[in-house]
């Protein structure tokens, strides 16, 4: 897979993210792997947080909303094959 597709790709569940970093252009695509990994591990954390008592309702509501407002501009940057960070998170580094 070219650059562009490892990076669309990237965005598509856990599985997609797997197959782009297995069988995928890793090294050109690597800037779409992290911002959609660290996507992937915030929304395990909200899953997470979703159980805690007086937390459970609009907080996880809300914030699954902005997750996905930032997958989607993530998965939109991906198909124009631009680097953008989403707001917020797009700074952490999980893959160098």
């Amino acid at each position: 897979m070219n650059k562009k597709t490892t990076g669309i790709i990237s965005y598509l569940t856990v599985v997609g993210w797997l197959a782009a970093f297995c069988l995928g252009d890793r090294e050109n695509a690597r800037f779409h792997l992290n911002q959609s990994l660290v996507l992937i591990l915030c929304g395990m954390a909200v899953s997470v947080i979703a159980h805690f008592p007086f937390v459970g309702g609009f907080v996880p509501w809300a914030m699954r909303m902005v997750l996905f407002i930032f997958w989607l501009m993530g998965f939109v940057h991906a198909c124009e094959d631009r680097e953008c960070e989403v707001p917020l998170i797009g700074g952490i580094r999980i893959i160098r």
